[in-house]
This record gives C-alpha cells, sequence and structure tokens, in this order.
C-alpha cells in the first residue's frame, strides 16, 4: 500500500538528480519519523527505496559496514538486500 508521501517522492526522483537523492531521501526520513503516524498513516520508512539505496551505494563501492551505518540496519542485512536478485 502505498501513501502520499511515497507518492511524493517517486516524483520528485524524476526531477531530482540522482546524485542528491541520499539527501532527498534523508529529509524525506526525517519528516516521516516527525509527522508520520498521527490522524493520516505515513509509512515511518519505505523499504523498497531504502533497498534501492543499498544497491546503489554498494554499486558505487561503498563499504557494507558503512552502509549499514548510514542508514541504521545491520550489515547482514545489507548483504542480503544487495544480494537479492533484482540487483541494479
Amino acid at each position: 500500500m502505498s501513501d502520499p508521501i511515497s507518492d511524493l517522492e517517486q516524483q520528485l526522483t524524476r526531477v531530482v538528480p540522482p546524485e542528491e537523492w541520499p539527501r532527498l531521501f534523508e529529509t524525506i526520513d526525517h519528516w516521516r519519523h516527525t509527522h508520520g503516524g498521527d490522524r493520516v498513516y505515513i509509512a515511518t520508512k519505505c523499504k523498497d527505496r531504502r533497498d534501492e539505496v543499498v544497491k546503489l551505494l554498494k554499486a558505487e563501492g561503498v563499504a557494507t559496514k558503512d552502509i549499514a551505518k548510514k542508514l541504521g540496519i545491520t550489515p547482514q542485512h545489507v548483504r542480503r538486500i544487495s544480494s537479492s536478485s533484482s540487483y541494479l
């Protein structure tokens, strides 16, 4: 199920250059954390996008440990995501 913020995020990724996506996603995550869970349901994390970011950072050669720290997940989870069949 998609929420309004995810829809906005998809639209923004069409106009924001890919090199700016990490900053964009960090801003959206902060907004979700601050405002999520009020009267309108807004997911606090977008797992599909998080997985895309993991794959993009791995493709750029960023270390697993650094990706995990930046995204707040375990290195094992980074390895699991990056080894999935939908790798970029």
